[in-house]
């Protein structure tokens, strides 16, 4: 038994050494009183909408529509028409924010223990404590995107019937994250059908 938790161990281990950082996570909700299976077309709505306080800093508002534009043909169980009156669903993607920051990350931190004197009494006799002190030294900074997009489906009625919840932020720049969580929306949004 011992051998196989050794062995669990090193593949753990082994696996989070090589997984990526790239921190990602979705959400969605799907309205329970929608028949999906009954719809046929969806419209895609051309107009972002853009949460207050978005600032595209490395793209502009042509590439994130071309990006949704690129990918919408990841949708396969629909059909998508260009009149809005036609459709079963409309789709409203919605960019939540859009943004970055630096980061300080250590490269080498220690921890060192430290003697103090707690009490020293008339004949001399001394209590001591340690306490640990974390000494880091060198370290490097490291520049983070992040981004949310959120897309949301109505039905004919204007009802909310589905909507899908995307969050990411790695070193890597938004806009190629963005087209990744276009693509997962799509690919998401044909499993109701």
């Amino acid at each position: 038994m011992k051998k196989v938790y050794k062995y669990f161990c090193i593949i753990s281990a082994t696996l989070l050494y090589f997984s990526s950082a790239v921190f990602a996570e979705n959400v969605e909700w799907k309205n329970k009183g929608v028949d999906f299976s009954a719809a046929q077309t969806v419209y895609i709505d051309p107009n972002i909408e853009y949460y207050p306080g978005t600032i595209l800093f490395d793209v502009d508002k042509a590439n994130v529509a071309n990006a949704i534009k690129e990918n919408k043909k990841q949708l396969k169980k629909y059909k998508i028409v260009s009149n809005k009156e036609m459709a079963d669903f409309v789709i409203v993607p919605s960019i939540v924010e859009w943004s970055s920051r630096d980061e300080y990350v250590p490269q080498k931190s220690e921890v060192k223990w430290t003697t103090v004197v707690d009490y020293e009494d008339e004949y001399g006799n001394k209590a001591y404590s340690k306490y640990p002190e974390l000494s880091v030294s060198g370290g490097y900074r490291k520049y983070i995107q992040f981004f949310t997009v959120k897309f949301t489906v109505y039905d004919k009625d204007n009802y909310t019937a589905y909507v899908y919840v995307d969050r990411r932020e790695d070193e890597k720049e938004n806009k190629n994250m963005f087209e990744r969580a276009v693509k997962n929306f799509f690919k998401e949004f044909n499993k109701t059908k």
